[in-house]
């Protein structure tokens, strides 16, 4: 009975551990954030379809495409929100499930995963026990060998894996093909695009790896007031530590591949083969084009692995450089001394208002530049004398009045709109063509307030816009493409801060 009692007790510390496990998963996990979102059917839409052939996508694309999209489904009824695109990936950058580099839009190692175990989801019977079980058994062997001590015993070891080889090359050589059956076939080469499809998630491991690196490298110089050569050696470590992961492994694996020519040639040959084979129809167009271009994929991600390791290096480096690390420290040293005494005036149970004659060694105050500092009104010293009040003319000359032209930037917000509504999306140079620009530079520049005010979602490259001016030669202005939509624009256009 005793012992019966001491397995329940034990089953109860092990499941309030597991919860407790699960918990902070459910709380912290920002793939189980994605995967519980009320709108994570559309967030892994757009992932799947956007990031379909490219693992990057320029920030503008992406916006456009997923500004089609919304507008789409809100045609049919399936979308009422009116938020716009550009909001909505800025929140998805915020949540940690995608990245932006160089205005380029990359997923995160969490939506990575969170996109492969809904897709898993759907996939009956990818992989068969026997094809999983045969991996197993074969990294048992080769593992058991590598790790044995004895030498004999790895060299006896070594000769039956020989004498098998020598075995299948008599069979061959007498005709005995020992074909894969189509069932072997299917298991083997949805094994091999299944182990294929996570190197990606291991580069994007890799990258958020390097990321939380010059985090905490930041942080320890903070905390420490670390000399430059101690941040280079703890970099260093770092960068060490780093290569020890498996996603660190598998970088630092797939980039001796690309470095040797030889190998990488007869990789990407063997692939082509592979494909080449009827095995190949039990993959599907999306797959076999993923393994077509896998070499290509992984020396991408490769080239991008490297120019964050650079920027991250110049951002330590510039950090270090600016002097921001020092004065980081000197903030933090006041506020953890306000903290403490904080923290004794709760033990002492001292009134929140309560005046107190208390002074915190904060440093003299630096002026660097006349616009920080309140300068005092002039005094100024009026001599003794009378004046003649003048009365100042409350009304221009008809003649300068006919040269100011005033640009009602909220009437031509309004335009823009009812253009838009009529004929749908188009950039700044197509809306010219309906709303022209008639009175110079000053409604150019309206209308790129109203581009920026609404988000309008940048694209790469430039246009030509004619500006028309009054009594003088139109000009051609080559200006950032902005494509706009009616749905950039509030309800109430007159919330718009122009």
């Amino acid at each position: 009975m005793l012992k019966m009692y001491s397995e329940v007790e034990g089953l109860i510390l092990n499941f309030i551990g597991n919860q407790a496990l699960f918990k902070r998963l459910y709380n912290e996990s920002t793939c189980w954030k994605l995967l519980r979102a009320e709108t994570s059917s559309f967030i892994l839409a757009f992932l799947e379809t956007l990031f379909a052939e490219k693992r990057e996508v320029p920030m503008g694309d992406a916006r456009a495409f997923l500004e089609l999209e919304i507008k789409s489904m809100q045609q049919q009824g399936l979308w009422e929100s009116e938020t716009t695109a550009g909001s909505y990936i800025n929140t998805w950058i915020k949540n940690g499930w995608l990245r932006s580099f160089n205005d380029q839009l990359s997923m995160t190692s969490a939506s990575d995963e969170a996109l492969r175990v809904a897709k898993n989801l759907n996939q009956k019977n990818t992989t068969s026990t026997a094809s999983h079980l045969r991996i197993v058994q074969d990294a048992v062997r080769d593992l058991t060998i590598e790790l044995n001590p004895d030498v004999s015993a790895r060299i006896e070891a070594l000769h039956h894996k020989k004498e098998a080889i020598q075995k299948e090359i008599v069979l061959l050589a007498s005709g005995h093909t020992g074909a894969l059956t189509e069932g072997q076939q299917r298991e083997r080469i949805r094994e091999v695009y299944s182990l294929a499809s996570v190197l990606t998630g291991d580069f994007r491991k890799v990258e958020d790896d390097i990321r939380q690196m010059t985090r905490e490298l930041k942080q320890q110089t903070i905390l420490n007031d670390a000399t430059k050569g101690s941040v280079l050696e703890d970099q260093l470590n770092r960068e060490e530590a780093l290569s020890a992961t498996d996603s660190g492994s598998a970088f630092n694996g797939f980039y001796a591949l690309i470095c040797d020519v030889n190998r990488t040639t007869e990789f990407r040959e063997q692939i082509k083969a592979l494909l080449a084979t009827p095995a190949a129809e039990f993959l599907s167009q999306d797959q076999q084009h993923y393994m077509k271009n896998l070499t290509h994929e992984l020396a991408q991600e490769s080239k991008r692995i490297f120019e964050i390791r650079d920027k991250a290096n110049k951002n330590i480096k510039a950090y270090i450089a600016s002097g921001k690390r020092s004065q980081t420290k000197a903030i933090n040293d006041v506020l953890g001394e306000l903290q403490k005494y904080a923290l004794a005036f709760h033990e002492h149970t001292i009134p929140v208002k309560t005046e107190l004659n208390l002074a915190i060694n904060a440093g003299n105050v630096k002026v660097n530049s006349p616009a920080t500092m309140k300068l005092k009104e002039p005094v100024m010293h009026n001599p003794d004398t009378d004046f003649i009040e003048v009365m100042s003319n409350q009304s221009l000359d008809a003649a300068v009045l006919s040269h100011i032209t005033l640009v009602d930037a909220k009437s031509i917000a309004q335009k823009i709109f009812k253009v838009l509504s009529r004929h749908g999306a188009m950039t700044l140079a197509k809306i010219t063509e309906h709303v022209p620009i008639l009175h110079g530079l000053e409604e150019f520049a309206a209308f790129m307030r109203i581009a920026y005010a609404v988000q309008g979602t940048k694209l790469e490259g430039t246009e030509l816009i004619t500006v028309n001016q009054e009594r003088m030669p139109s000009l051609k202005v080559t200006a950032p493409v902005y494509r706009l939509s009616s749905f950039n624009f509030p309800q109430d256009l007159n919330s718009l801060e122009l």
